[in-house]
Parts: structure tokens; sequence; C-alpha cells
């Protein structure tokens, strides 16, 4: 197995060295694919991200695992493709006792752009959900905050970097309208 460092997870700058960075990912190859990924903080890990093919996969890791690194260990299961466009991904999150806790459903535009989420309680019941808004520049601009109900209770200005009242928001009418709740 080929251990590399990276400083985030997107594992595009790599790391010559571990000791100057408090936080930084730890990626183990297999045969040049991607395994798994740890999350270190301050020296210690605090999660573990596997990217595995198949559901049926997580009990043999889980079970062959004695040593769970970190507080969290997260499975990111493949990206379906969506009829219309865009693709799925899912984020299953289990605790270091290796109980499923909670799953996070991301949607991609045709531009591999995240453009909704959901999390979903261990019962599988929405518990809160964001849409992402990209302006003509294709820049994030906007995130929408909702409820369980599918509400929306807070917008936030991505480029401002603070809360902004939907009712000034930089959109036209319809797209308001688009973004009253969560569908």
């Amino acid at each position: 197995m080929e251990i590399k460092y990276f400083k985030d997870y997107e594992l595009k700058q790599e790391l010559q060295s571990i000791e100057q960075n408090k936080s930084y990912f730890e990626a183990h190859f297999m045969e040049k694919k991607l395994e798994f990924v740890v999350n270190y903080f301050e020296g210690n890990p605090v999660a573990t991200l596997y990217f595995i093919d198949a559901k049926t996969e997580i009990a043999t890791i889980l079970e062959k695992n004695t040593k769970i690194e970190g507080r969290t260990i997260k499975f990111h299961l493949p990206k379906e493709q969506l009829e219309k466009s865009g693709a799925q991904e899912q984020v299953l999150f289990y605790s270091k006792d290796k109980e499923f806790q909670y799953a996070i459903k991301y949607w991609m535009d045709e531009f591999d752009q995240c453009v909704k989420e959901i999390t979903l309680d261990a019962e599988g019941t929405m518990t809160y959900g964001q849409r992402f808004y990209f302006d003509t520049n294709n820049e994030l601009r906007y995130s929408f905050e909702y409820d369980k109900n599918c509400r929306l209770f807070n917008c936030f200005d991505l480029i401002q970097g603070e809360p902004v009242r939907f009712d000034q928001l930089e959109l036209s009418e319809s797209e308001k309208e688009a973004y009253k709740t969560l569908n």
C-alpha cells in the first residue's frame, strides 16, 4: 500500500512533509487506486473516509478493522448518473463504535458542481438540506438552508461572507420562487 499526504480532501496539493502541518490528509492507495483517506488534526486522526464500489463492502470493512482511526468513519459511495443530467453522490457516516449515524446525499450538475445536499438521519428521515446558487460567471454565490420540512430558514451570500435577507437577493423573481423550498 502506498501512502501520500495532502493538504485537503480534494487531494490536489501533495505535502512533502507533515511535520509543519497541524491538519493533513493521509491517502492510502492500493495499486494506484485510492482506497481511503485519514483526516488528521493536530496530529490526531479525526475521521477515515473509504471510497467503496458498493454498500455491501461496508460490513466487510467494519468487520476487518478492529482499530478505527478517528471519531468518525465515512463511506463514499460511487457517483450515480441521473437520467436527465448531472449525478448523485452519497456519504454514509458511522461512529467509531461502528454504528450507522447518518447519510448526506449530494446532487451534482452537468459541470460536476454540488447544487443540492440533504442530511438523512439513521432512519432515513431528512433533517437538514442545502441548495447552492451559481451566478452567470459559474461562481458559487448563495447558499440556502432548509429545515426538516424543506422550508427555507437561512440565506448566505458566499461572496460577501455574510447572511442575506431573502428579499434582498440579487435574483430574478422566478429564481427566488425556485429557491423558496428544497425541491
